[in-house]
């Protein structure tokens, strides 16, 4: 062992040495996938290694090949694969992580954003079967198997659109547009609308524009100022943050493609009503068994109650109150939040401008206009956009009822 330690440094050495001069290592492919390569004008590109010689290195970015001569490269960083980087998290999360879904998105979510969509598809695969009541791996799966298998059968400037597929899942109850069907919910495509609408992209939020979805604005605005015109400049675009890419498509009006825009996060607005109002208020007031929870509502008004924590149970009930209108007045009004039945329902009669209708078992919620809880939830409806947006979802919505109902 003695008469290999120095033969095993000079070993380490020279690799250290290759590596700063940007030299080929030969490397395992399992530990070469993946590279950072610093060029001698400051750029640097990020990506899976492709193929590489003594006179390029080619890197597969968001897709598209990049050549880059060896006679530009001022450095390579070869990257443990995404896998191995994947395996080493996973086991480092505690024993809560590892059973939580979120904790698992979030860690998915990062392998795929590194782009080794073979062990990504695989992984969500498995987490699908472990977490079967989350929709996000199967949405996610969607997005990956959208994505070309092999980008070198095309070209990346101009890729085939009869190749790309939707990558949004179809997680809706049946016959979602069927009015008759009370226990609708919203499709994934209908909640990622939503999301959309209700985004703040001041808060920078973590956002993916699947790439045939940016293809789809690149090929149908081409003409439109401010979308990338050639190859470098899509995949400049590509690069960028998601809330950024977001900001185009708001600019080009490109409304037929936000319900393929996925959020892994809730809008700020829509955690707090998922946290502090649709299961101590929304469901445990108005959704009980006999009232608004029952199999047909109460007022034309049914809300879900099957797995409360479900995105689909989550939002579906969100879009019906925002939908439902009594007379002149909605269960939520952005204008005048003040007026939303949803808050005058829950008041002692004497104390609503609009009372909530003598029905047998009906008790108030707030002890007046001044109760913490009372001044939470109108904060909340302060917080969403106005004027409402017209979300666009292609579900059967609430018939305006009249001032009495039942």
């Amino acid at each position: 062992m003695t008469k290999r330690a120095p033969y095993l440094r000079l070993c380490i050495t020279l690799l250290f040495a290759a590596l700063a001069m940007g030299l080929d290592t030969n490397a395992t492919a399992a530990d070469t996938r993946e590279a950072e390569v610093y060029t001698t004008d400051g750029r640097s590109f990020t990506g899976r290694v492709v193929s590489q010689d003594k006179t390029q290195i080619t890197l597969d970015v968001a897709g598209i090949h990049v050549p880059i001569p060896r006679g530009q490269i001022e450095l390579i960083k070869y990257k443990l694969s995404t896998e191995r980087q994947y395996l080493d998290r996973a086991a480092q999360l505690s024993q809560a992580d590892k059973a939580d879904p979120d904790a698992r998105y979030r860690l998915i979510y990062w392998a795929y954003e590194q782009g080794d969509r073979d062990f990504v598809s695989r992984e969500l695969d498995r987490l699908a079967q472990q977490f079967p009541s989350d929709s996000r791996f199967t949405q996610l799966k969607r997005v990956v198997e959208a994505q070309p298998k092999d980008p070198d059968q095309t070209d990346p400037t101009t890729p085939s659109l009869e190749s790309q597929t939707d990558p949004t899942p179809d997680t809706a109850s049946p016959n979602t547009s069927d009015p008759t069907q009370i226990g609708y919910t919203l499709t994934q495509e209908d909640i990622n609308r939503i999301k959309v609408y209700e985004v703040e992209l001041d808060r920078k939020p973590k956002v993916i524009i699947p790439n045939d979805v940016l293809q789809t604005v690149f090929n149908e605005f081409a003409d439109r100022p401010g979308v990338p015109q050639d190859g470098r400049e899509q995949l400049r675009f590509r690069n960028k943050p998601g809330y950024e890419q977001l900001e185009l498509l708001f600019d080009l009006r490109a409304r037929h493609l936000y319900g393929r825009v996925i959020q892994p996060e809730d809008p700020p607005v829509l955690q707090q009503f998922r946290a502090d109002i649709h299961q101590r208020y929304v469901l445990s007031y108005c959704g009980t068994v006999n009232c608004h929870g029952a199999p047909q509502g109460q007022g034309h008004l049914t809300l879900i109650r099957a797995q409360p924590t479900a995105d689909a149970t989550a939002y579906t009930n969100f879009y019906r109150l925002q939908q439902t209108t009594v007379g002149d007045w909605g269960l939520i009004e952005r204008q005048d939040p003040s007026r939303s039945l949803l808050l005058q329902y829950g008041l002692e009669t004497t104390h609503a401008a609009t009372p909530h209708p003598q029905v047998k078992g009906w008790r108030p919620h707030f002890r007046d206009k001044n109760d913490a809880y009372y001044q939470l939830i109108m904060g909340w409806i302060q917080q969403l956009w106005t004027p409402t947006p017209d979300y666009g979802v292609q579900a059967p919505t609430p018939d305006p009822q009249p001032d009495t109902p039942n």
